[in-house]
């Protein structure tokens, strides 16, 4: 009989201790990995033939450690990736990787610490554009990592940038 509820008291602390483990994971994740943060993919500068964008994120609850973000293009014939950079400043250990005309891989980790808790949005780089010929091309992110200042992983999401290059190379955007 003794055995019996030794077994029974055994199994009920081990389901009480699951349930602990499972709740603690859960209040201990980041509020930024419930929420997410917006990768916003903006035009800044529109010239004759070319674009200049920019990436930033949005909506940092607990700082920005570091990124890695690949930026794509999805009709080299019509719109190609020339040239990007990422602020020093904001992330002096930084590498810029252009791929080819379709793709740039981006990554940068603040060193300093100078994008914290209270920062509400960074801007994490620059990417030049040039137009080729009349079309449409996305301009597209896929996030590799975010993490916030603790280490954790920040949930992104964004919103494709359409770009619409007229027959004099005029680069007009659809969605911005």
């Amino acid at each position: 009989m003794m055995r019996r509820i030794q077994k029974t008291l055994f199994s009920f602390l081990l389901i009480v201790f699951t349930i602990f483990v499972m709740l603690n994971h859960v209040f201990a994740t980041s509020v930024s990995q419930i929420v997410g943060s917006e990768i916003l993919i903006q035009a800044e500068d529109i010239d004759v033939g070319n674009v200049e964008v920019s990436l930033t994120v949005t909506n940092l609850t607990n700082g920005l450690s570091g990124f890695i973000i690949d930026v794509f293009s999805s009709n080299t014939s019509t719109i190609e990736i020339i040239n990007a950079s990422i602020d020093p400043t904001n992330f002096p250990l930084s590498v810029v990787d252009i791929i080819g005309p379709e793709q740039v891989n981006l990554s940068g980790v603040d060193l300093l610490n100078s994008i914290s808790s209270t920062t509400i949005s960074v801007k994490l780089a620059n990417i030049s554009l040039r137009a080729i010929n009349p079309g449409t091309s996305t301009i597209f992110i896929a996030t590799t990592r975010v993490d916030d200042d603790d280490g954790f992983h920040i949930t992104t999401f964004s919103e494709d940038l359409i770009i619409e290059v007229t027959e004099s190379l005029f680069c007009l955007i659809v969605n911005n």
